[in-house]
C-alpha cells in the first residue's frame, strides 16, 4: 500500500525541477513552493485514508523538521515501523505537474475536512500497459497548499484507488 501512496503523489510529475513556471507543455500548478513551504511546518499532522484492492488503511504524516531548502515528514504506514524523508520545496511543488495532452483542469467545489472548499480539479486521462483507460482525478483544496485533499483513479472504469485526506492539523 505505502507504494500506492507514493505513486499517487508522484504520478503527476512530469517537469523539469527547479523550473519556475510550467512549460508551455504542462497546466499551471496548484501552488507555489513558497505556498508550500509555508503550510508545511514542524508538527503539521496530515491524515489520509487510502483504499486500494478493496482494503482502505490510514497513514499518518508528521512534519518533523523544516528550513528553507526543505521538509522532513515522518510516515507512519499500518504494520510498518515508522520512517521519515526529506524533499526539497520545489520536488513538493513539481509533483503536480500535469500535462496539457492528457489533462482537463476545472474550478470546482469539494467536501473536504469538515468543509466545502474551492478547489482545482485535475483529471487526467491516459492509458495502462494493458490498453485500458485510466481516468486520475486530483482534487487540490486552494486554501490547503500541499497534496491534494482527495485522488481518485478508475480503471476501465471501475474504481481502483482512492486517497482522502482526513485530517490536517498544526501543532499547538
Amino acid at each position: 500500500m505505502r507504494l500506492l501512496l507514493v505513486a499517487a503523489l508522484l504520478v503527476a510529475t512530469a517537469a523539469v525541477a527547479g523550473e519556475e513556471e510550467p512549460l508551455p507543455e504542462h497546466h499551471p500548478r496548484p501552488f507555489t513552493a513558497e505556498q508550500i513551504r509555508d503550510q508545511f511546518v514542524v508538527g503539521l499532522h496530515l491524515r489520509f485514508d487510502v483504499t486500494a484492492g478493496g482494503t482502505t488503511e490510514t497513514q499518518d504524516w508528521r512534519v518533523v523538521g523544516a528550513d528553507q531548502e526543505k521538509v522532513t515528514i515522518a510516515y507512519k504506514l499500518p504494520d510498518e515501523e515508522p520512517s521519515e524523508a526529506s524533499y526539497g520545496w520545489v520536488e513538493l511543488r513539481d509533483h503536480a505537474t500535469f500535462a496539457r495532452s492528457t489533462t482537463t483542469v476545472e474550478e470546482v467545489e469539494v467536501e473536504a475536512l469538515g468543509a466545502t472548499r474551492k478547489a482545482r480539479r485535475f483529471t487526467r486521462v491516459t492509458t495502462d500497459d494493458e490498453g485500458r483507460t485510466v481516468r486520475e482525478v486530483f482534487d487540490f483544496a486552494l486554501d490547503l497548499p500541499g497534496p491534494p485533499v482527495d485522488v481518485r483513479a478508475w480503471t476501465a472504469g471501475v474504481e481502483s484507488f482512492r486517497m482522502q485526506q482526513v485530517l490536517r492539523e498544526r501543532a499547538p
